[in-house]
């Protein structure tokens, strides 16, 4: 049985332009189509690591998820579904052909966001994940010169279509201070990349991760 690993991505190069079951790994979300009556779901874990087993979607558990790790997609029959991670449980109410992140620890356990999808498939699709208590964050490069996603408000997501080229990102706040530096990051054209602005103890922290489906074959 072959699972396949989530990319992580903390430390690359990025760039911007200006607008029980056999798993495989799909190249990326630009060019998946959800099976009928089925949506996307995945964990991002803004608390403790979570051990293999404890996040789980209705019956279907889920490996091991560090601070700051996204799980695979997972396609599931849309409707109410129960959601678990650790010692906390709710229900999710999912829609046909629409991806969402579970939110697991931080400020916002339990959110269920739903995901901006890209429609342009020679760009890089970039997703900015407000899990802090600071009001409208944006991503910028780092010398706070240029907007890549503007003004998200807590427990929301903004999201932006880029060329795969090289830059430096920050996390800003509304006054265009920079409350976490990203560095470089490499983005790969075709791709979702999903950036996460958590807080632990008042300070912003950010996580880059690839965003894949898992397939059941």
């Amino acid at each position: 049985m072959k699972i396949a690993k989530l990319t992580v991505l903390s430390c690359l190069t990025m760039v911007l332009s200006a607008p029980g079951l056999s798993l495989a790994e799909k190249a990326g979300l630009y060019k998946v189509a959800l099976p009928p009556g089925n949506a996307g779901i995945r964990i991002f874990n803004a608390g403790a690591p979570l051990s293999s087993g404890s996040a789980k979607f209705g019956e279907r558990r889920l490996g091991a998820l560090g601070t700051g790790e996204a799980s695979l997609y997972y396609t599931i029959v849309a409707g109410s579904r129960q959601v678990t991670c650790g010692s906390h449980s709710s229900m999710a109410n999912l829609e046909e052909a629409k991806f969402y992140t579970f939110v697991c620890g931080g400020p916002y356990e339990g959110a269920l966001l739903v995901d901006p999808q890209p429609s342009n498939t020679s760009k890089t699709f970039v997703i900015l994940y407000n899990l802090t208590k600071t009001d409208n964050i944006k991503l910028m490069t780092s010398n706070g010169k240029l907007n890549v996603v503007d003004n998200t408000t807590p427990k929301n997501t903004g999201g932006r279509e880029i060329n795969p080229v090289r830059v430096e990102f920050g996390i800003f706040d509304k006054q265009n201070q920079r409350l976490f530096d990203l560095g470089q990051v490499a983005l790969s054209p075709e791709k979702v990349y999903s950036i996460f602005a958590t807080q632990v103890a008042g300070e912003v922290r950010a996580y880059v991760r690839e965003s894949f489906l898992a397939s059941e074959m």
